[in-house]
Formats: C-alpha cells, sequence, structure tokens
C-alpha cells in the first residue's frame, strides 16, 4: 500500500510538472523567411498546377501572407496531322448472292460503305479514305491471304474520289452478273 502512495504521489509531482514547465519556459521564438520565391507543383495527367508565393512577411508579428492558386490549365492534346481509314470489301463471289430485298448482297455493303463515307467526312476534314477489294478466285475452299487483296484505291481525302470507286466496285459485280 505504501508503495501505491509512493507511486501516486511521484506521477502527480511529474503532472504539476508538466503544468507548470511551460509558464516558465523561454518565450524566444523568432519567424524566418527561408524562402521568398514560388514553388509550382504539377497535378497529375497534366491536368493544371497549384502554385505557392509568399507575398508578405512580418517578422515583429510572426505572420506571412501565403498566396495559393490552383489553376486548371491542361496541356492540350496532340494535333492529329489526320487518320487513315482503310475500307476492305468483300468481293468474293459469294457477295453476288441476292437477297430477299432483290439487291445483292455486294450492292447492300457498296451502299451501306458509301453511307459511312459520307457521315466520316461530314463529321472530320482530317480523313483520308482508301479502298481494299479482298475477294477469293477459287472460292470459300482458297484459303484466305495477302494475294486475295486489291489496293483499290490509295487513302484519299476527296471524297467524290471514295464513293466514285466504290461504285466501281458495285458495278464490277452486276456487270458479271448480266
Amino acid at each position: 500500500m505504501k508503495k501505491k502512495v509512493i507511486l501516486v504521489e511521484i506521477l502527480f509531482f511529474i503532472w504539476i510538472i508538466a503544468i507548470c514547465m511551460p509558464i516558465y519556459a523561454v518565450n524566444d521564438v523568432t519567424l524566418n523567411v527561408i524562402q521568398k520565391a514560388s514553388e509550382i507543383k504539377y497535378l497529375e495527367n497534366d491536368q493544371g498546377n497549384i502554385s505557392k508565393t509568399i507575398v508578405n512577411s512580418d517578422t515583429e508579428k510572426g505572420e506571412v501572407t501565403v498566396q495559393i492558386k490552383l489553376a486548371n490549365n491542361a496541356k492540350e492534346a496532340e494535333i492529329s496531322t489526320g487518320t487513315e481509314i482503310f475500307l476492305v470489301i468483300d468481293n468474293s463471289p459469294s457477295m453476288d448472292f441476292v437477297t430477299a430485298s432483290g439487291k445483292t448482297r455486294k450492292e447492300i455493303v457498296i451502299n451501306s460503305t458509301k453511307s459511312l463515307v459520307d457521315s466520316i467526312f461530314n463529321n472530320t476534314t482530317s480523313a483520308s479514305i482508301g479502298i481494299i477489294d479482298f475477294h477469293g478466285e477459287n472460292g470459300w475452299l482458297e484459303t484466305a491471304g495477302i494475294k486475295n487483296a486489291t489496293l483499290r484505291k490509295k487513302p484519299s481525302n476527296n471524297k467524290e474520289e471514295i464513293l466514285a470507286e466504290l461504285q466501281k466496285l458495285n458495278l464490277d459485280s452486276t456487270s458479271s452478273r448480266n
């Protein structure tokens, strides 16, 4: 029991010292501005930056005025020089099959492709479109390969040239049918 009382007295004495110590401590604090220059930190993914600048300091009062700016100045995306699109058109004999609508498979594909070309050129000015004719000479038994592909039109940004080449592809099949 005597040990507990001594332990409590020691803890009480330490507590009193801890409370009184700040009162008697030397209150000599100084403000030193180490850097007056700005600091800029860039945000992730180049979405902007945060800059911190010390605009004023008063060492007498121990005050510093810091200006913080957040800039949302994302870097512009890389400028694209254009997009090349190749349309690969199936020109195999199976595309001459006449569907229930009375049109051949090829006519349906060519008409859909013309609509796609119109849509592309109506929505962008930086696209070039090329046409590749893909066909098999011996029907479906022949293994498809590079020898079955023919470049019909090099990439061009001239819509009329592309549509004219698609029309030639369409005529090639209709003339061979008649």
